[in-house]
């Protein structure tokens, strides 16, 4: 009488039937070597190593504002023209650490600027504001020079009348390592900082990728 007799790849089933492999094992899967992972490649029909860096292939991303709620006032920031614009999120998504450095207010999670090392990056950046009446709120990417690195982004009821875009989406080439911040450009019917409640915090995104 013959058992055990299924295999795969030269793996052969131990006295209880059970088969253990790894990835190499397999038919259609290249070696993966360690701190690799894997990838499909549809024109071969194999899986193959991908290497996962940090600002030149793979996961070069970093994410801040996951939804959290958390009070405006919380951030010491007035919703009036000229003031930083902040961003909260307590654990962001940062997998570019060694490029990427996210500025708290102290004592808080919330985010007043970042600071960039130099390179190239796309950015996209949304908010949300509490109106106390029909209005807009407008905001723009700056350096701590008070260059203006974006579009203006406006936001609110009346934002069709203007033609802008309701979020920042801009590309930066820095040749030196810069902070950048969001600040408010443009205020009609915004409530104050005291009455924004959660709508900032859980509506408020930055997602930032290196090129």
């Amino acid at each position: 009488m013959s058992y055990n007799i299924n295999k795969v790849g030269s793996k052969q089933p131990d006295q209880s039937s059970n088969i253990n492999i790894g990835l190499d094992d397999l038919g259609n899967v290249e070696n993966i070597g360690l701190g690799e992972g894997i990838v499909y490649n549809e024109s071969l029909g194999t899986w193959g190593p991908a290497t996962f860096g940090t600002g030149i292939a793979g996961f070069n991303l970093a994410i801040f504002g996951q939804g959290e709620a958390a009070n405006y006032v919380g951030c010491g920031y007035a919703t009036n023209v000229g003031e930083t614009l902040c961003f909260y999120d307590s654990n962001p998504v940062n997998l570019l650490e060694s490029n990427i450095t996210f500025n708290y207010v102290d004592g808080t999670s919330w985010m007043e600027s970042i600071t960039l090392t130099p390179g190239k990056y796309e950015i996209f950046m949304q908010t949300d504001v509490t109106f106390s009446g029909s209005g807009y709120f407008g905001f723009i990417l700056k350096d701590t020079l008070g260059n203006s690195l974006s579009q203006l982004a406006l936001i609110g009821n009346v934002q069709t009348s203007y033609g802008h875009p309701t979020a920042i989406m801009t590309s930066l080439d820095l040749t030196e390592t810069t902070t950048i911040h969001a600040e408010i450009t443009n205020t009609l019917g915004v409530a104050s900082n005291t009455s924004q409640g959660n709508v900032p915090s859980q509506h408020g995104v930055i997602l930032i990728r290196s090129l």
